[in-house]
């Protein structure tokens, strides 16, 4: 017989990374949060940095390159980034549990957007869970 313990395959390091990704519930306000001491956020928020690709880039791509090809031929239509083009990251660990502040910067994030471009409907674009989100900011939020 042999006995593995799975401890041994999972590194130190692995463990301490997983711990601070989860999330804590703040049993008085009945919402999720970050562990104390950690804070951990979607990058680039307004920007399209957070939703070219959620990993490393390898020859100037980001992998994988969610909206990176979207926003490259947007790009060539004549959007700029930050004027008519923009990003509106979230921490995928809540899921659509997400903090009432994220909700509150996407709302100023559309109305910006619509007042940068001379009143213009802002058109929304998600992909995956960010669909659930943007549905729950629409008919909640």
């Amino acid at each position: 017989r042999l006995w593995i313990r799975l401890g041994y395959f999972i590194t130190p390091f692995l463990n301490c990374l997983i711990d601070y990704l989860t999330v804590d519930i703040n049993e008085t306000t009945n919402t999720l949060e970050n562990k104390q001491g950690i804070n951990i956020y979607a990058d680039d928020f307004g920007g399209v940095n957070g939703i070219r690709g959620t990993g490393p880039s390898m020859f100037g791509i980001p992998l994988p390159p969610y909206f990176n090809y979207y926003i490259l031929a947007l790009e060539k239509k004549g959007y700029e980034i930050s004027k008519s083009l923009f990003g509106a990251p979230y921490d995928w660990r809540f899921g659509a549990a997400q903090p009432e502040s994220y909700f509150q910067k996407l709302k100023k994030l559309v109305e910006d957007a619509y007042e940068k471009n001379n009143n213009q409907k802002v058109v929304l674009i998600a992909h995956s869970l960010g669909t659930q989100i943007t549905h729950l900011f629409l008919t909640e939020k």
